[in-house]
């Protein structure tokens, strides 16, 4: 069986103080992903592990779901980081600390296309495109 979560990661939050969150957030939050460098950010999807919540300038484990893994194949591994936002503004700095089913989810996502005869477009949110 495919687990749905991609990966998980230790992220922390910014403090109220340095320009992050005013509030704490809870499990299926869903911000977006940057990449260092990146010109596009992408959709997460969060689950705490082992909390309920988690408050600015706090850092907590999350096991998380991308929308289109097919895409990060190559930025997300142990050890890659990436901000987590919510618009522009950046309310929290993440690690990849475990890769859980990224491969297949993507490979699942490409050959789900393929068989509807649509591409992948590295450009999009991962959706397919005719």
């Amino acid at each position: 069986m495919i687990s749905e979560r991609d990966f998980e990661a230790r992220i922390r939050f910014v403090t109220k103080a340095d320009g992050g969150r005013y509030s704490p957030v809870r499990s299926n939050y869903r911000p977006q992903l940057h990449y260092p460098g990146a010109k596009a950010d992408w959709v997460l999807h969060i689950n705490w592990i082992d909390k309920e919540e988690v408050f600015p300038g706090e850092e907590a484990i999350a096991s998380c779901m991308l929308l289109s893994p097919w895409y990060h194949l190559d930025h997300v591994f142990p050890g890659s980081t990436f901000e987590v936002r919510e618009g522009q503004k950046v309310v929290a700095h993440a690690t990849v600390t475990k890769l859980l089913a990224l491969k297949e989810n993507a490979e699942r996502q490409r050959l789900e296309a393929e068989n509807k005869g649509e591409l992948l477009d590295p450009w999009s949110d991962g959706l397919p495109c005719s």
